[in-house]
């Protein structure tokens, strides 16, 4: 794992001083939420008129449909609404004091890079399926499926000289009602740096390589990191319907397409990234 290169650029205004681009996002049609809204609706739909219209004849194939519809569409349309930023956003609402007060702890606070890293193999098993044909009577088969053990974890923080803010000025445009993505990323100061966090990484592997499969990962935090969050202009009120149990509230009921397109229209949206550059010294401990 290399470089973890800025997603934005960080230019100088007219004083001389480093502003962070902020960059503006484009309005989102939300393809994917309106596409599982339209299957959930349809799902549903198929499932009452299947099972309103089923013959002695049908029965066992209308039941089997409603059950794949209802079981395998409903369930996903749920699990996208609860994963959704949309949530998260109309959860974190912040004035325009709090989102500059808490931009400035974000970059006054350093960074922290973890290293992670599994060891698994797989084992053969075998387990016992039932099912029912369409005379309606039990049947049951072996088979056999794959299995993952994990047999080892272990985590360790790179070890850093100094962590450096590189973030610039976060003068941000708050007129309207924002929807403000915030990314923690980092950089390295120097060569050496980023020599030291690859020696630092491969000892780390290096004493972490059990089984006969290795997964490593990495995960850079700023504590106390908000990520989305829902900015309120000054002098501005918040629309009733602008909060977490308004969205699952129509969530529920099938409407989160809707709400969604008409918080994108109530709002902007912005990214900021709060950059950190790591600066490291190379001692006989990081080699």
């Amino acid at each position: 794992m290399g470089l973890n290169k800025p997603l934005v650029e960080v230019v100088d205004d007219q004083e001389g001083d480093k502003m962070a681009l902020i960059k503006e996002k484009e309005f989102s049609p939300h393809l994917r939420s309106l596409i599982i809204t339209i299957l959930f609706w349809v799902s549903l739909l198929f499932s009452i008129i299947e099972m309103s219209n089923q013959t002695k004849e049908s029965e066992y194939v209308a039941f089997t449909l409603s059950k794949l519809c209802a079981f395998l569409m409903i369930p996903i349309y749920y699990i996208e609404c609860a994963c959704a930023a949309t949530g998260l956003f109309v959860k974190n609402k912040m004035n325009v004091i709090e989102i500059r007060n808490h931009l400035d702890y974000l970059k006054a606070t350093d960074g922290s890079l973890c290293f992670h890293a599994m060891c698994y193999h797989y084992v053969t098993r075998t387990r016992t399926v039932y099912s029912t044909d369409s005379q309606g009577r039990s049947q049951s088969r072996t088979e056999t499926y794959e299995e993952m053990v994990v047999t080892h974890t272990a985590s360790e923080n790179f070890i850093f000289t100094r962590c450096e803010d590189n973030t610039g000025k976060t003068d941000i445009n708050f007129e309207k009602f924002t929807k403000l993505q915030i990314n923690a990323i980092y950089d390295f100061a120097d060569e050496k740096s980023r020599g030291v966090y690859e020696a630092q990484m491969a000892r780390f592997k290096s004493a972490n390589t059990y089984d006969l499969y290795q997964l490593f990962t990495e995960e850079f935090t700023i504590p106390g990191l908000e990520k989305k969050v829902l900015v309120i202009p000054s002098g501005s009120n918040v629309p009733c319907c602008m909060n977490r149990w308004m969205y699952i509230l129509v969530s529920i009921v099938g409407l989160s397409y809707f709400y969604r397109v008409w918080l994108e229209k109530k709002t902007q949206g912005k990214d900021l990234n709060i950059v950190k550059t790591f600066h490291c010294q190379l001692d006989s401990e990081n080699l």
